[in-house]
């Protein structure tokens, strides 16, 4: 029966140095990444909170309209 035995290694330092750049700048790509997707997300939920606004202030302001054209009363902006 053949076995099979332990390999052991040697990085000689220059390519040490060189391996821990390379594992080194893949992690500032997967930071950038993640930063971005975090920029991203702050973006949208930031949009859906100001259209959420205008919707209540554009119902608010037609809600004011027609009371307003239904009383004949002058028609003014209501906002909140």
């Amino acid at each position: 029966m053949h076995q099979l035995g332990l390999v052991t290694l040697t990085f000689d330092p220059p390519l040490i140095e060189r391996m821990n750049e390379v594992r080194a700048r893949i992690q500032a790509e997967a930071d950038i990444h993640a930063e971005a997707l975090r920029e991203q997300k702050e973006e949208q939920e930031r949009w859906q909170r100001e259209e959420h606004s205008f919707l209540l202030r554009n119902r608010a302001s037609r809600e004011a309209k027609r009371q307003g054209s239904a009383n004949g009363a002058a028609c003014r902006g209501v906002f909140l």
